[in-house]
């Protein structure tokens, strides 16, 4: 557990304050916290317990700058007011096999086991209750950029496993630049409260590398990732003497990777169940692994509040991950690569909470989001590295399951009061985060992309519901809105802008590798590839709102969706 917090606890009376909490250490050069654990099993004999190679982190970190709940706060001579943190972090985790790998009989639950269980958390805030007097500017910057990567491989050698390789990343990120509960802050100056978060994951699962020899069962690979990024106040602004700027700016990258082992998975049963002492289908295996990981954030304090209870909202929707086509549920499968991603990004004044400046009023919110899954049975029953062949009457199944469930919210909302400014731009945009965060001018676009791809291999004789799925649930929005009821009194004639624009591309690919699957019995389809998407743009003057005294006003909303080289969705 890593915490990096400045804070003002007791009343101050000063010139100008300059709060920050940063991670980069001037005096070593060092960049950001880097948390990495690895292990790395060798040849063993004949049983092998819970994991021949077992890696696993639990890290929270926590950067915070904030005034103090209650606390007084007064400036002279109408000096600035900053509160600054950034939060980077390098989270790694690896479970590989040493050469050759175990060379036993039976193993376990899993020959390598990786567990990525993450949260961090990057805070600029004037807290509830705290008072800000005689400012000038007042400036709340939180930023954040985080690099999580898990990886497990299956060693050269084994008996039957159910899951002789899981990868999981569980994931929380947040950052936040708030004005907290309490009087209205009033300044002479600018008011800017940013957030900006940069969050990628990476999990693979590899067993595709074992060899001939390898054990046969599962590769699983398993993400669950909740990006947050919010800038917001919870009091009045009046009196300000310049511009007042929410902006929040957020980029989700997660993606996940499975590749089969030569062996395969063990094939149904002759009524398509999963084989005896297993889970009862790839959900079950899913809610298992995930359900476990869950008991160790919580039992290790892993996340706030709110991050554990955004985990537990995701867990207990199993019906957003679920492995499943009309016709039922995967029942079993060599490779298995699951996503399931919550990226949220708002700028947002919330609803009975006044704003009022003579200057410009901007709500600003800037979304990318990726998300990735890729499944492959394509080294069932190959030749490996060494020309060696399976033995074809110990090859199981090669089937290929990529599920890719992926929420992303990029709202930026004016709520319900009389505020009065001097011109208002509320936008919702589809930009390059990184570049954006590199350089605040930056004003280059990035589209979503989202992309579910299944590729079986040739396997043995029954195959459940499907030989390869690849299926996305995708919902987006980019919302702009001026709430209903909301009055908004431009001075000086000044301009309204509202502007929403949501691009994504999204691609689902279910295929076998060379001639398929070699079996004698398929289930109910050897391919199944669905796109299940919804995508919506909304910039909106909300009914019942008003906006008097305005010069200017553009109201502009894009929604682009894109194919993948014109292969949106593929079934072979």
């Amino acid at each position: 557990k890593v915490k990096n917090d400045a804070i003002i606890a007791s009343a101050v009376s000063a010139g100008s304050i300059h709060l920050s909490a940063l991670s980069d250490n001037p005096l070593t050069a060092k960049i950001g916290n880097s948390f990495k654990t690895s292990s790395t099993s060798g040849a063993g004999s004949s049983n092998v317990g819970v994991a021949g190679s077992f890696a696993l982190n639990l890290i929270d970190t926590q950067t915070t700058a904030t005034i103090g709940a209650g606390v007084a706060v007064n400036i002279t001579g109408g000096g600035a007011v900053e509160a600054t943190t950034d939060n980077k972090t390098d989270s790694e985790v690896a479970a590989t096999p040493a050469s050759g790998g175990a060379t036993g009989d039976t193993l376990g639950l899993g020959a390598s086991v990786g567990l990525n269980i993450i949260a961090n958390r990057s805070r600029a805030e004037v807290a509830d209750g705290a008072t800000v007097t005689g400012a000038g500017a007042l400036t709340l910057s939180a930023s954040a950029t985080h690099d999580i990567i898990t990886t497990a491989e299956a060693g050269g050698s084994g008996g039957f496993a159910l899951t002789p390789v899981l990868a999981l990343s569980m994931v929380n990120n947040s950052t936040t630049a708030r004005l907290g509960t309490g009087s209205g802050l009033s300044t002479t100056g600018a008011v800017s409260v940013a957030a900006a978060q940069n969050a990628s994951t990476t999990t693979t699962a590899k067993a595709d590398a074992a060899g001939a020899k390898a054990a046969v069962g599962l590769s699983l690979a398993l993400a669950l990732v909740d990006d947050q990024v919010l800038s917001t106040t919870d009091r009045n602004v009046t009196g300000a003497g310049g511009t007042v700027t929410f902006s929040a700016i957020g980029a989700s990258t997660s993606e996940v990777t499975s590749a089969a082992s030569a062996q395969g998975a063990a094939a149904a049963d002759d009524s398509g169940a999963a084989p005896a002492g297993g889970e009862a289908d790839v959900d079950s295996a899913a809610t298992t692994q995930l359900t476990s990981a869950s008991n160790k954030q919580k039992s290790k304090g892993v996340g706030d509040t709110k991050q554990r209870g955004a985990t537990d909202t995701a867990l207990a929707d199993g019906d957003s991950r679920s492995a499943s086509t009309s016709e039922g549920k995967i029942s079993v499968a060599a490779g298995v690569a699951i996503n399931v991603q919550n990226a949220t990004v708002s700028a947002i004044v919330p609803d009975a909470t006044v704003i009022s400046t003579a200057g410009m009023l901007t709500l600003r919110s800037a979304s990318n989001a990726t998300g990735k899954t890729t499944a492959t049975g394509a080294a069932v029953g190959q030749k490996d590295a060494a020309g060696n062949t399976p033995d074809p009457s110990k090859v199981g199944i090669g089937a290929a399951v990529a599920v890719n469930s992926v929420k992303v919210k990029n709202d930026a909302t004016l709520g319900v009061a009389a505020h009065t400014v001097g011109g208002l731009t509320v936008e919702a945009l589809s930009l390059d985060v990184a570049k954006l965060m590199a350089n605040p001018a930056s004003t280059d676009t990035k589209s979503d992309e989202f992309l579910a791809s299944a590729t079986s291999g040739a396997g043995g004789s029954k195959v459940g519901v499907a030989g390869s799925l690849a299926l996305n649930l995708i919902d987006t929005q980019s919302t702009a809105r001026i709430s209903s009821a909301a009055s908004v009194a431009i001075t000086g004639a000044g301009a309204v802008t509202l502007k929403a624009d949501n691009q994504t591309t999204t691609t689902a690919e279910a295929k076998p590798v060379g001639g398929g699957a070699s079996g004698s019995s398929f289930g109910i389809g050897a391919s199944v590839g669905l796109n299940i998407i919804a995508n919506r743009s909304v910039a909106e003057l909300s009914d019942s709102a008003t906006v008097t005294g305005a010069g200017a006003v553009s109201v502009d909303c894009l929604l682009y969706t894109s194919d993948a080289a014109d292969d949106s969705l593929r079934v072979d």
